[in-house]
């Protein structure tokens, strides 16, 4: 799929320049003076610096957005991955392997729809939702001990904190204002060649394509990165087949009566937590 939109974008790149080259040999003479083409060619030249800068200012602003996505996203599957691993230290199996499917189910719906179809799915929501609620009943048991609680509410919190964030800024676009602004700069740059002295054709020619066929694909770049959820810079949920598979090799393996054995309890002294005290605990219950 990504290879047929970049070759989609080349076509429509290279239809641009077939129709220039049309009209330059319908029209190969410039109808303008020496002079008038001197001063053209001085334009071209200061005008191209602010048109490039333009350019370049979107282009690495769309290239930022889909990272920090991309970045998100990880932060989210990892987040999650940790919230699985802290719960394997609690002592009610039956809690643990229903965590473990909620994870699962969420990650598979992810990979399902991801693409438009994932972007702020009430669908996608509810299984979030769901986890907290597992979580919560986790939390709220008596059995756990508080260092692990407060451990599994941060991670689960900070889960639904990065999606929100990820959702939102894939939600920002380019504004119309300066779309107007990039087809008009484009448009006005390129129609200047057509004004340019040449004596050779094929070098008029070469000079013109190159720039043209540069312009046309850089404008469908930048189309593509502004929308992350398709395209050759989509964004990429990998981070969510590894929570799949973390889910999926906890509920298919035999838990022991107790989880953490004598060699694993002293790690637990290591987790830099908050405390977790009896009034956050019962603050707990009442969204559990």
């Amino acid at each position: 799929m990504p290879k047929l939109k970049l070759m989609l974008k080349l076509l429509i790149a290279s239809l641009v320049v077939a129709a220039f080259l049309l009209l330059k040999l319908i029209i190969p003479d410039s109808p303008l003076s020496e002079k008038d083409s001197e001063i053209l060619g001085g334009f071209i030249e200061w005008f191209g610096v602010i048109y490039g800068v333009l350019l370049a200012l979107i282009v690495v602003e769309a290239w930022q957005k889909n990272s920090i996505i991309n970045n998100e996203v990880d932060r989210e599957a990892d987040a999650l991955v940790l919230l699985l691993k802290t719960a394997r230290y609690i002592e009610n199996k039956r809690k643990i392997k229903s965590l473990a499917q909620n994870l699962k189910d969420y990650a598979e719906k992810v990979i399902q729809l991801q693409g438009d179809n994932c972007f702020g799915n009430h669908e996608i929501s509810d299984h979030l939702d769901a986890i907290h609620r597992e979580a919560g009943k986790i939390v709220t048991d008596e059995q756990t001990p508080a260092p692990i609680a407060a451990e599994i509410m941060r991670q689960v919190n900070d889960a639904i904190d990065t999606r929100g964030d990820w959702v939102a800024h894939a939600k920002e676009h380019i504004l119309p204002e300066l779309w107007g602004l990039i087809i008009f700069s484009s448009v006005a740059w390129v129609i200047c060649f057509f004004g340019l002295k040449v004596e050779t054709l094929a070098l008029s020619i070469f000079i013109s394509v190159v720039a043209i066929f540069t312009v046309s694909l850089v404008i469908l770049f930048i189309k593509d990165m502004d929308n992350p959820s398709c395209g050759l810079w989509h964004v990429h949920f990998e981070s969510f087949e590894v929570l799949k598979d973390e889910a999926d090799k906890l509920l298919h393996r035999r838990l022991k009566k107790s989880v953490v054995d004598s060699s694993e309890r002293h790690d637990l002294s290591d987790i830099k937590i908050i405390d977790f005290s009896m009034n956050e605990r019962e603050t707990a219950k009442q969204y559990a």
